[in-house]
């Protein structure tokens, strides 16, 4: 059975976002955009706020999901980080760029979660 990247996509922010709560992270959106550009997930842990970028993999065939995140990427998480923090007014909280990687594994997803996995440039 063929998967078409979006679903996959779904499939494993939503297993990303489980594993946040689960952890007691607090999900504050999904699929932000700023900037033209999309921040999959932005959590709040304590003070901190964490962007956070998912990628699926549904075969370990092309390695890591973890290290799919290229720099281009990382420039387009920065810009709409940029464009959260201030149009929210957060531009005093703590923040963080996270990575998790999903892989299927046996029926179930295979979890690597990297955090403060990048230090992207934030233009305030």
């Amino acid at each position: 059975m063929e998967r078409h990247t979006r679903s996959t996509g779904v499939l494993g922010e939503e297993a990303a976002c489980n594993y946040l709560a689960n952890k007691g992270y607090r999900i504050v959106t999904r699929n932000y955009y700023g900037y033209g550009c999309e921040i999959d997930i932005i959590a709040e842990s304590g003070d901190t706020m964490i962007f956070c970028e998912v990628k699926t993999a549904f075969s370990p065939k092309f390695g890591s999901p973890v290290t799919w995140v290229t720099p281009k990427k990382i420039r387009h998480i920065a810009r709409a980080a940029t464009e959260y923090i201030v149009s929210h007014g957060i531009s005093e909280r703590s923040f963080r760029f996270d990575i998790i990687g999903l892989t299927a594994v046996d029926g179930r997803f295979e979890i690597t979660h990297i955090e403060n996995a990048f230090i992207a440039p934030v233009n305030l």
